[in-house]
């Protein structure tokens, strides 16, 4: 009985922390946003130029994530792909994909 207790003791005590450890969604977005602004492939992409707007377009199929950047006369559309932490921890981001339009060039 006293063992029962204790192991659903344990189980009970986990479960908050395992909630915890989750980001909000405002820090997750922040997460990616930053992956982006850190890259300088994107950066060299643009060709340095100062990033006017990004926009969040969504999840896609292959799982990546697209957003649209507006670099004045330059937009990219970035993919970031996701990575699951291993155990406890937070989601990170790596730029898998950028697509340039023609001015960019």
């Amino acid at each position: 009985m006293i063992r029962s207790f204790l192991v659903a003791a344990a189980i009970t005590a986990a479960v908050p922390v395992a909630a915890q450890a989750a980001l909000s969604g405002f820090h997750d977005r922040a997460e990616q946003i930053t992956t982006i602004l850190q890259s300088t492939d994107v950066a060299n992409t643009a060709r340095q130029a100062p990033i006017e707007s990004l926009e969040f377009d969504g999840q896609r199929n292959d799982r990546l994530l697209k957003w649209e950047a507006d670099f004045g006369e330059c937009d990219l559309d970035i993919y970031l792909q996701a990575h699951a932490p291993q155990g406890v921890g937070k989601t990170t981001y790596t730029v898998a994909r950028i697509q340039a339009d023609d001015d960019c060039r």
